[in-house]
This record gives structure tokens, C-alpha cells and sequence, in this order.
């Protein structure tokens, strides 16, 4: 789990105490997460209580409840997943979905360094940031490599 702020507050939680969360799809990512979130609380003795669908798990009426929202929640991503990724590819269709217009003058960058200025010296007198530089050089030896 790569989710600190949720490992930390989780290390707290003692047993009696309750987690309040306003939205189940703010506490996990899919239901195995949600279930295994519960089934650590209930471990140590604590419940959740989610606001909005006014779930507590202290109850075995909640805990079926809050198992089916998970369920629908996690369906419900994995459609909105679909659909983005459909829309997407009929924008790339339509020629309407593209990478954003390259602001950095490639061939300057490349004529400077060839002519041995500084990396550093580059990105001053083209007035971008050093990453910029070194990701071009990179990209533009890359693709001579590639030729």
C-alpha cells in the first residue's frame, strides 16, 4: 500500500475507536482494499462509519452493505475507465487527440551544444529549464542512434 497518510492513521486506531470517512471511493482504491481496511479495524477491535451512505460496521447489516458499495464502486471506476479510454481512441480517430505543440526550438539546443556551450549555458541563453536541455539532448541522441 503506497498510501502513508492511510498506513499512519491506521497504526493509531485503537480498538473502540471509530474511522469516519465522508466517501467509501476516499478510503480505497477497489474492494479487496476496502475489505482488508475493514477487516484491520475489526482485528483491533474498531469500526468505520462512512458518512454519506451513513454505513457502520459494527453491525453485520453494515458490513454487507458496505461489501455490495464496494462492489458498485469498483464497477462503476472500472466503466468510467472504458469509456475514458474509448473516448480517447476516437479522439486519436478524429485526429483531435494530440501531444501538446513543442515549445522548445530543438535545433537550437542541438546547434549550442554542438558548438560547446554548457548545458547550463543553454537553458540561460533559450531561457528553459536545464531538465529541458539534458531531455532533448537525450531524445535527439536517441533518435540518431535509432537511424
Amino acid at each position: 500500500m503506497n498510501r502513508p497518510e492511510l498506513t499512519t492513521l491506521l497504526k493509531f486506531i485503537r480498538e473502540g475507536d471509530k474511522l469516519v470517512v465522508q466517501h467509501i471511493d476516499r478510503l480505497a482504491r477497489d474492494t479487496r482494499d476496502l475489505l482488508d481496511i475493514v477487516e484491520h479495524l475489526k482485528a483491533i477491535g474498531a469500526s468505520l462509519v462512512i458518512h454519506e451512505q451513513q454505513i457502520v460496521t459494527g453491525t453485520a447489516s453494515g458490513n454487507a452493505f458496505l461489501q455490495m458499495l464496494g462492489i458498485f464502486a469498483e464497477f462503476e471506476n472500472a466503466l468510467r475507465k472504458e469509456r475514458q479510454a474509448d473516448g480517447i481512441a476516437k479522439a486519436k480517430e478524429a485526429g483531435k487527440y494530440t501531444s501538446r505543440k513543442r515549445t522548445v526550438d530543438r535545433e537550437a539546443i542541438q546547434r549550442l551544444g554542438d558548438n560547446g556551450l554548457s548545458k547550463i549555458a543553454i537553458a540561460k541563453q533559450l531561457g528553459v529549464g536545464r531538465a529541458t536541455v539534458y531531455r532533448v539532448l537525450d531524445e535527439l541522441k536517441t533518435e540518431a542512434a535509432a537511424l
